[in-house]
């Protein structure tokens, strides 16, 4: 379920309330968007603090721009691990994985893997 207050502004709050809240299929895609904006923004934030642009940190990792524009795009879901990783350490930072639990029953692994089918796109250049 949703939390109370998940939004500072009561506009937000009532949206998420009135389509989302209660619709767990909603809730779970909500969650995981949450979840792509943020890794986007943080390794934006991360690139801008560096002061790189997208084709100087594409060179150093030895991919392509449109790799790192790619991941520090909020709607871009095939996150590799590894390239994360790397572009992180590139930035001088380091990746945390956390594994918290749900409230709700585990779903079944192959219900789990219809919905999820894309590959994570592995960069070369």
């Amino acid at each position: 379920m949703s939390r109370k207050h998940r939004f500072e502004s009561s506009s937000l709050q009532y949206l998420y309330d009135k389509h989302v809240a209660g619709n767990k299929a909603l809730e779970d895609i909500y969650e995981e968007e949450l979840v792509n904006a943020s890794v986007a923004r943080q390794l934006y934030e991360s690139r801008k603090a560096a002061k790189l642009g997208q084709a100087e940190l594409a060179k150093l990792a030895q991919t392509t721009t449109s790799v790192i524009s790619r991941l520090e795009d909020p709607s871009y879901r095939s996150h590799s691990l590894t390239m994360v990783t790397k572009i992180a350490a590139l930035l001088g930072k380091k990746v945390e994985v956390r594994l918290v639990a749900v409230k709700t029953a585990p779903r079944k692994i192959a219900a789990h893997k219809k919905v999820h089918k894309r590959k994570s796109i592995h960069a070369s250049a």
